[in-house]
């Protein structure tokens, strides 16, 4: 099961996800796979990633995620219409098993043009106070707002964060605040901490998206571009973080919102062999251009 954590802070949004998928015949572990994205990056206003079933009858859960949101502009109307599209799906049986959470981190903005951290989930397994449930007949929808101007605000969902570590974590991001770090080194810390735990179902390659507080009253903005440098000031970034045993190829965060849905964005810091290639496209990964 995934680990997803998001910091919010009074700057930045950071929406660390891991890369493991986990297949399991009752209790016993059959395989797992340390490469899959499981992140979705909604403009300039969220960043979006899952934690359950990773995959429907036609569709993996993050395309799925992507395509249903590819045309709205809205944080809370993308909730509302992801969690209309859960219950369906779920109401068809198509969820299976059948838990799910999906989570939000980014900013809200209301009538007033300011712009606040916030965090929400779409859920069949967990409370709106993070505690884990069986999963239930019908999606709920969860959202929290943060106006703290100091805020430092740390939400995991999936696989849970020890209580010892996430104060550790929080007073450890106080400290690169302070420094004036980039947010690419609270994304670190953050992995380091989840690294700490050892669990054997959270993966060791992740993904970080960070997305810097938009421009009051501006509409809309589509990504700018997928990177691994930055933070660029108002556009998202992203930033992968791998084993020292990483594939060559992996897949950057889905994109969406404003009529675009891109899913399996691949970057390739090396040229790869024939063989690579070939091997990659018969397993159904995207074909280097």
């Amino acid at each position: 099961m995934t680990i997803v954590a998001s910091i919010l802070l009074p700057t930045h949004v950071v929406q660390v996800s891991d890369r493991m998928l986990t297949w399991q015949v009752g209790n016993k572990v059959v395989r797992q796979e340390d490469k899959w994205n499981k992140a979705t990056v909604f403009g300039d206003r969220a960043s979006i990633a899952y934690t359950g079933v990773a995959r429907l009858p036609d569709q993996r859960t993050d395309q799925w995620i992507t395509e249903t949101l590819m045309n709205e502009t809205d944080v809370g109307m993308a909730m509302t219409t992801l969690a209309a599209a859960a219950d369906e799906r779920l109401r068809l049986g198509q969820f299976k098993p059948a838990g799910l959470t999906v989570v939000f981190a980014g900013w809200s903005e209301r009538a007033s043009n300011e712009t606040w951290p916030a965090v929400g989930l779409i859920t069949n397994t967990m409370t709106q106070q993070g505690t884990a449930t069986q999963p239930r007949s019908k999606f709920d929808v969860f959202s929290l707002e943060y106006h703290d101007p100091n805020v430092l605000e740390i939400h995991t969902a999936g696989q849970v964060l020890p209580a010892s570590s996430k104060r550790t974590l929080s007073r450890g991001i106080k400290n690169l605040v302070t420094k004036g770090k980039s947010p690419a080194a609270v994304a670190r810390l953050t992995i380091t901490k989840i690294n700490e735990m050892k669990n054997p179902y959270i993966g060791r390659s992740f993904l970080a998206v960070v997305l810097p507080r938009p421009v009051a009253g501006r509409p809309f903005t589509g990504l700018v571009g997928a990177v691994q440098s930055g933070p660029h000031p108002n556009a998202p970034c992203s930033y992968f973080f791998p084993t020292p045993k990483a594939e060559p190829t992996y897949v950057m965060p889905n994109i969406t919102g404003g009529g675009t849905a891109f899913t399996d964005i691949s970057v390739i810091p090396r040229a790869l062999t024939a063989e690579e290639v070939k091997a990659r496209f018969e397993a159904g990964r995207p074909k280097p251009s």
